[in-house]
């Protein structure tokens, strides 16, 4: 098993070149696919387990691929890759992450917090 580093955790944190957004940017609503990530994350990161067969639900619960309503889509919920890279922290380095965000109720307020944790963690001590 792999065991994230902060350099790894600092990449994700960062918008890459050609990238509107960096990888954890505390959007806890998002459905990406699994290659959105391809360079927005380090390689070493496994983050198959994460992938999903998501529905359309109807109403706000459509989804949508470049403006076309889609029946299902194979992604990534970008609030699970949030919770995933704190558990990777929490795996690595016990206790050293601010769990601020136990309790939170809201897809965004969650993901916002699990980020800004993780920013706070990634600027400790260097």
């Amino acid at each position: 098993m792999h065991t994230v580093t902060k350099e790894e955790v600092r990449f994700a944190l960062t918008k890459q070149p050609g990238e509107d957004y960096p990888a954890l940017d505390g959007d806890g609503h998002g459905l990406l696919t699994p290659e959105y990530f391809e360079g927005q994350i380090p390689e070493t990161w496994d983050i198959s387990e994460l992938e999903r067969t998501h529905k359309s639900g109807g109403g706000k619960h459509d989804i949508f691929i470049q403006g076309e309503r889609v029946e299902e889509m194979k992604a990534i919920h970008t609030l699970e890759l949030h919770y995933w890279v704190a558990r990777q922290i929490e795996i690595a380095f016990p206790g050293e992450l601010n769990r601020s965000w136990e309790g939170m109720m809201g897809r965004g307020s969650i993901a916002r917090n699990i980020m800004n944790a993780i920013q706070a963690w990634v600027d400790a001590d260097g």
